[in-house]
């Protein structure tokens, strides 16, 4: 798991969302293990199979927090998405 901060003001070129979005799409289907999905093994644990259904918004969460959050609005974001279950 990652985060990624987009800042508009950057001084390397103007970078959005869907900018970012696309280069990832781009080398998507390259990256092995983002191909795969969790299912239930035979032995009651989680294993990773081929899904060739998998797209890479299942893979990116596109949040804006408020312009005074700082890095504890980013915390709290980061732990809530990395709270979900598979």
């Amino acid at each position: 798991m990652a985060a990624v901060v987009l800042e508009n003001d950057s001084g390397a070129g103007r970078w959005n969302y869907e900018i970012f979005q696309s280069r990832i799409a781009e080398r998507f289907r390259q990256i092995e293990p983002l191909q795969k999905r969790p299912v239930w093994g035979s032995m009651g644990r989680p294993i990773l199979v081929d899904d060739p259904s998998v797209a890479v918004q299942d893979h990116l969460h596109h949040i804006t927090l408020p312009d005074a959050g700082g890095i504890d609005a980013l915390g709290e974001a980061v732990g809530a998405i990395a709270s979900e279950p598979l």
